[in-house]
């Protein structure tokens, strides 16, 4: 009797062990895909950012080669002394 009651206790035990086994997996990939969601998001703001980054530049340089097509025009309509 002593050991059916040792077995039953171990299959017990094993049976608790095996749900907790299972509740970490569980959680593991819960936070493996929360993780992944974060990352895409992240990934997307900061392209976004780059994609922005980069508009400004490009206005900027316009915006300057604009100014000085202008600068040129005025130096050939006035003549400085």
């Amino acid at each position: 009797m002593v050991e059916q009651e040792r077995a039953d206790k171990s299959k017990v035990s094993e049976n608790k062990l095996k749900d907790r086994i299972f509740e970490l997996e569980k959680s593991f990939q819960s936070e493996k895909e929360k993780l992944f969601k974060i990352t895409s998001e992240m990934n997307k703001q900061y392209k976004q950012m780059q994609d922005e980054l980069l508009k400004d530049i490009n206005e900027s340089k316009a915006n300057l080669k604009k100014k000085c097509e202008m600068i040129g025009n005025l130096s050939e309509t006035y003549v400085f002394y």
